[in-house]
């Protein structure tokens, strides 16, 4: 676990983070989370100051409390209090609050989505215990009284997507019953659905994408291609409002993906799957930031570890990083662009970790590797650009012909070489080499 004090020495001697944009200062907004009354389950909740550090109780003995949420723009919390309605607290003024939908005998509340412009919420349920029958309704944000029925029931949640001027929701649907996925647009007008397309119709021709979030009309989409295989995985924004799709991204490790509220950059987050801990998942603080129009990184963050994004609309330019259980936070600017000599730098410090971690192994092959690198560098201080590609792709080349070579002798059952790169250090190596690559010209 990352102590309090570790933190704080991160905080003080890392230098480097200095050059890549960050405020090193507390930043509201707030981080929301509960903790016991007593031995029954009933919960507080309380707020954390992410400007100053400083944490209040909320909202007292919320019965239950199993989620928190709130809206991108932090106007509203939403307490789901495992079943029945869900409690609504205005964020400025907690005084304002109420409970979704109007039926008491909900069994389920599956999300609430608010709609700042029209002043009102979608919220969608499960009317009671064991019923296979789901709800929405329109509910105004002032008085939490019911103004319609949506009669084609729709997922809605505060990830559901609002185009750019709020006309309209963007939400990735399946029909079970052709088994086929569609990006649907739902008018907030009428409340209807307005236009879909398949997912099969952008990007590659396949059928399993899922959309990890959006803004602004844009889905980010995560899928495996051509295999299904981990190594395969790629990113890739959508944008629904003009049907038309930005570059890929390669990233072939377990993640999470987000999409800055502006929606100018892919955040993409390494997550291990690590039984050993809450939840199943270990967060190494690996951060990578790409511009979302070109696919081609701009950031690469090395974070402490075990920390959450959160990303809120109005700091449409931040990153908080924000650990829940030493109550420590990073902000950082994502518009910040690393220059491509700190690419080259944060390689080398890569191969030097999958060469601690045993990810490749042979002291003659490691100098090889170094000494390419170094060749990288000079050539890229002397503004030679086209040299320092060459030699990344020597690299890069490098890596690959071993980890072919690994992989094909351990498929024919042979012991291994003192001379090997894994599949870990490959991924490493292999596709953080290519991210300078797509940044310089192409080595000829």
């Amino acid at each position: 676990m990352f102590s309090v004090s570790k933190w704080m020495r991160f905080l003080l001697t890392i230098s480097f983070i200095l050059s890549l944009g960050f405020d090193m200062t507390f930043c509201q907004p707030y981080y929301f989370f509960t903790k016991p009354v007593d031995d029954r389950g009933n919960l507080n909740v309380f707020r954390q100051d992410l400007r100053t550090g400083s944490t209040e109780l909320f909202v007292s003995d919320t019965l239950r409390a199993a989620d928190l949420d709130w809206d991108a723009g932090q106007n509203w919390l939403y307490i789901f209090q495992g079943y029945g309605p869900v409690m609504v607290v205005n964020i400025t003024d907690r005084s304002i609050r109420g409970e979704l939908p109007d039926e008491p005998a909900t069994e389920q509340v599956y999300g609430v989505l608010f709609v700042p412009n029209l002043n009102v919420f979608y919220v969608s349920w499960t009317p009671q215990l064991g019923s296979a029958v789901t709800r929405a309704a329109v509910y105004d944000t002032r008085t939490f009284k019911r103004i319609s029925d949506v009669s084609d029931f729709r997922m809605f949640t505060s990830h559901s997507i609002l185009s750019d001027d709020e006309s309209a929701i963007y939400m990735s649907t399946l029909d079970t019953l052709t088994g086929i996925s569609y990006v649907e647009a739902f008018s907030t007008s009428s409340n209807t659905v307005i236009a879909k397309k398949r997912e099969i119709d952008f990007g590659p021709p396949i059928q399993n994408k899922f959309a990890d979030d959006g803004r602004k009309g844009k889905l980010l989409y995560g899928y495996d291609y051509p295999t299904t295989e981990m190594k395969d995985q790629q990113y890739q924004l959508y944008d629904a409002e003009k049907g038309s799709t930005m570059p890929a991204i390669p990233f072939p490790w377990r993640s999470q993906g987000h999409l800055s509220p502006d929606a100018r950059f892919v955040i993409l987050e390494q997550v291990d799957y690590d039984t050993a801990q809450p939840g199943g998942e270990y967060r190494p603080g690996n951060v990578f930031i790409f511009d979302a129009a070109t696919s081609k990184l701009t950031q690469y963050l090395a974070l402490p570890p075990q920390g959450k994004i959160l990303l809120f609309d109005n700091y449409p330019q931040t990153i908080y990083y924000f650990n829940p259980v030493t109550l420590q936070s990073i902000s950082v600017s994502d518009t910040t662009v690393m220059p491509t000599s700190g690419l080259v730098d944060t390689l080398i410090a890569m191969k030097h970790r999958a060469s601690d971690r045993g990810w490749l192994a042979d002291d003659k092959f490691v100098n090889e590797l170094d000494n390419g690198l170094a060749n990288a560098q000079k050539h890229l201080a002397r503004g030679d650009s086209a040299n320092c590609a060459r030699e990344v792709k020597t690299f890069q080349d490098k890596v690959n012909k071993q980890y072919q070579t690994t992989l094909d002798n351990e498929k024919k059952n042979k012991r291994r070489d003192k001379r090997f790169v894994t599949v870990e250090g490959w991924k490493f190596l292999f596709y953080n080499a290519q991210y300078i690559l797509d940044r310089l010209p192409a080595p000829k």
